[in-house]
């Protein structure tokens, strides 16, 4: 004779997890931060969010908006933190701290590698001429990719890596 049936093991309901994408419709951009189905952070991360008077927020580093975080109560009602919107970033109030897609297309486009560690020596009037410099025309290209090489020899001390042009487009 068997004894009794053991009780089923419960299962444990995993969490719906998603990752963080930026809240600009037009950009949809994934962030490195895990959240709920309410945008809650999943670990609570929001110490690593920056900070612009009462404002927190994570930048996104494609469209360079602001995804605003803000503190909520779950379910239970704890403390949490949650990304509850998007904002623009002000004018002139960025410091290009993270590259900007634009620039990133641009030096596609002249076979430059840039480094997060080459655009962090570069000031912010350097970064932002790189922001602001054409480089659709054949010698936009030439001059794009001649500034960047000095720009970066003078700070990294070193030319910068080189990629095969991607060409206009």
């Amino acid at each position: 004779m068997s004894g009794p049936a053991a009780p089923p093991t419960p299962t444990k309901k995993a969490a719906d997890i998603d990752v963080l994408r930026c809240l600009n419709p037009d950009c949809r951009w994934m962030l490195a931060y895990e959240v709920t189905a309410g945008n809650i952070l999943t670990p609570d991360l929001h110490w690593t969010a920056r900070q612009d008077g009462a404002t927190r927020y994570f930048p996104c580093p494609s469209c360079g908006g602001r995804n605003v975080v803000e503190e909520v109560r779950d379910a239970k009602g704890a403390l949490r933190h949650a990304v509850t919107g998007f904002a623009p970033t002000p004018e002139g109030g960025d410091d290009l701290t993270l590259m900007p897609r634009s620039v990133r297309d641009k030096l596609d486009r002249v076979g430059i590698k840039l480094h997060l560690k080459e655009w962090a020596l570069l000031s912010l009037d350097e970064r932002r001429r790189l922001v602001d410099a054409p480089c659709d025309a054949p010698a936009d290209v030439v001059r794009y990719a001649a500034a960047v090489d000095e720009l970066v020899r003078a700070r990294a001390g070193k030319p910068p890596d080189r990629l095969p042009p991607r060409g206009n487009g």
